[in-house]
């Protein structure tokens, strides 16, 4: 049921709320100006808030609780300074996230010798694959001809016109006995340089990978630390947020060691009374 209020006790209430003065003890009015001040100017903007950024709201207004809490601000100036504290050490949070980001951006990079090995390995896989190609051709090419099956006839074929097409003999326009004699010449020759190359091949592959084995090893340590201009950007940043969490410190300490306004008036009070003496 709704409670009905006279209207003499709702003129008696807006009296006394115009009568109110607010806080009047120090914690007081600290508590109040704590109140008021739920995100200052300084803590507006310093939460980032994106897919690949996990800042959260919730994570800086926890920080900033513990800081109020253990420093115990009296004063909107003090409170002020706490933040500028909190949004310090937020920010210097960010900076070893950018470290922890520059080392595995580092190490997850594509590494050029890696890439050359890689490509050093495809060289050979093809190199290897034109040898056995040519093999074959020789294979067939001394099978007698009344021993192969028509599959056979029709691979010899084909692997006679590939041979000629990329060894530079179509153009002489060869048929039957004679085209099948000019392969017959070239193909040792062409034989001999492709396993000269698988050889060459595989002594340059496993040189490389015995030297992308170390690499990667050593890697494994030098990565460790962001390059050398993230690495200055990082010590910079750092070092110019401890300097600024560092001097707001300073003049929080500074603000502390002045008497709060109550306590001066006291103090004055007493003073400019000279015939009061204690009981």
């Amino acid at each position: 049921m709704k409670k009905v209020v006279s209207t003499e006790q709702r003129l008696a209430n807006r009296q006394n709320a115009r009568q109110s003065t607010g806080p009047q003890t120090p914690d007081g009015k600290a508590r109040s100006a704590r109140n008021a001040l739920k995100h200052g100017l300084l803590a507006k903007d310093v939460v980032i808030n994106g897919p690949d950024l996990s800042e959260t709201q919730a994570d800086f207004d926890a920080l900033l609780a513990d800081l109020l809490s253990e420093l115990n601000p009296r004063t909107l100036i003090e409170e002020t300074l706490v933040e500028r504290i909190a949004t310090g050490y937020w920010r210097l949070r960010r900076a070893q996230r950018f470290e922890a980001g520059a080392i595995r951006d580092a190490l997850e990079a594509p590494d050029p010798k890696t890439q050359a090995l890689e490509k050093l390995r495809k060289t050979l896989h093809d190199a290897q694959g034109e040898l056995a190609l040519e093999t074959r051709l020789a294979e067939l090419l001394e099978k007698p001809e009344d021993q192969r099956t028509a599959d056979e006839s029709r691979e010899l074929q084909a692997s006679l016109e590939d041979f000629a097409n990329v060894n530079g003999l179509a153009p002489l326009g060869l048929e039957g006995p004679d085209h099948i004699r000019h392969v017959r010449e070239a193909l040792p020759e062409v034989l001999d340089d492709f396993h000269a190359k698988v050889d060459t091949l595989r002594t340059q592959l496993d040189d490389a990978e015995r030297d992308d084995s170390l690499r990667r090893a050593r890697r494994t340590f030098t990565s460790a630390l962001p390059d050398r201009d993230a690495m200055l950007k990082i010590v910079r940043y750092e070092n110019m947020l401890d300097r600024q969490i560092h001097r707001a410190l300073a003049e929080l300490r500074r603000l502390r060691a002045v008497p709060d306004h109550d306590t001066c008036r006291k103090k004055r009070t007493r003073k400019t009374k000279p015939f009061e003496t204690d009981a």
